[in-house]
């Protein structure tokens, strides 16, 4: 994947790279295998945009909760699929190990973030001694390298720009 990232943004002008929100091969996204990726795409200044897909025979939310049609996992699955994977990344200490990395949260929708967000801050407030490897609290590490994709319609986009600013946010399609 590393050299595959590598070739693309070189010989292809790719602009990033996209996965899966879900565990691969019984791996979260804060497992030590990652680092690698996540080392070339800082390197590379390339931003990995995780994606979620209803798919009932992935790790994630999906398979999990079993949904019992396209509309459960793309209401609540994508979502929940996104919370999971940037929690690892931010609690794991992810990105304060490479703070260049840059992550994208594409079709989750963005209004659920504002509280959960409030969550990560007082558990690692509350709880530091589970956080040893983490060195910037839940909002800054999501400020400074995390990017959400909101839909036009929602509402809770201006709550969002108060908490993170205006320049975190793209537009989903």
């Amino acid at each position: 994947a590393v050299a595959e990232t590598r070739r693309c943004v070189r010989e292809l002008g790719f602009h990033g790279v996209f996965i899966r929100p879900n565990p691969y091969g019984g791996r979260h996204v804060d497992d030590p295998w990652y680092d690698p990726l996540w080392k070339a795409a800082a390197e590379l200044g390339v931003p990995v945009g995780f994606h979620p897909l209803a798919m009932w025979d992935m790790p994630g939310a999906t398979l999990h909760f079993d949904f019992p049609d396209i509309s459960y996992a793309a209401a609540a699955g994508f979502t929940l699929d996104s919370m999971v994977t940037l929690t690892h990344l931010i609690f794991s200490g992810v990105l304060d190990r490479f703070r260049e990395l840059q992550v994208i949260v594409l079709e989750s929708s963005g209004g659920w973030i504002y509280t959960w967000l409030e969550r990560l801050a007082h558990h690692m407030k509350i709880l530091p001694s589970l956080r040893p490897a983490v060195k910037r609290g839940a909002i800054e590490q999501f400020h400074d390298q995390v990017w959400v994709s909101f839909d036009p319609d929602e509402k809770a986009l201006p709550a969002m720009v108060g908490l993170l600013g205006d320049q975190r946010f793209v537009w989903a399609s």
